[in-house]
């Protein structure tokens, strides 16, 4: 499967969101081993467009984290205050956050 450069862009973007999302200090502790602890949109743009091995990396990564965590503790919603926060499971419901992102 061949991506063009925007895809590649979104894709690390979004895994990128999803991982920082999940209810798991765990799966955030192994996605920055991989991408760089507080990560913005150029370095993640730079990572997708140059660097094919940290790419692969991450997208190999991703998915065993959300089989491995995701799939477990869920992903934690917030709003932009931080408070109210929901942790949706994968398989559905929400549930009161035992954590702020």
């Amino acid at each position: 499967m061949s991506y063009d450069k925007r895809d590649r862009i979104e894709i690390i973007k979004s895994m990128h969101r999803l991982v920082l999302a999940m209810n798991d200090e765990e799966a955030y502790m192994a996605w920055v081993y991989c991408i760089p602890d507080g990560a913005d949109d150029a370095e993640l743009e730079d990572i997708a467009l140059h660097d094919e091995e940290i790419f692969r990396d991450a997208c190999n990564l991703f998915n065993r984290l959300v089989k491995g965590y995701a799939c477990k503790s869920g992903y934690c919603v917030s709003n932009r205050s931080g408070t109210n926060s929901k942790v949706y499971g994968v398989l559905g419901g929400e549930r009161n956050a035992d954590r702020t992102v």
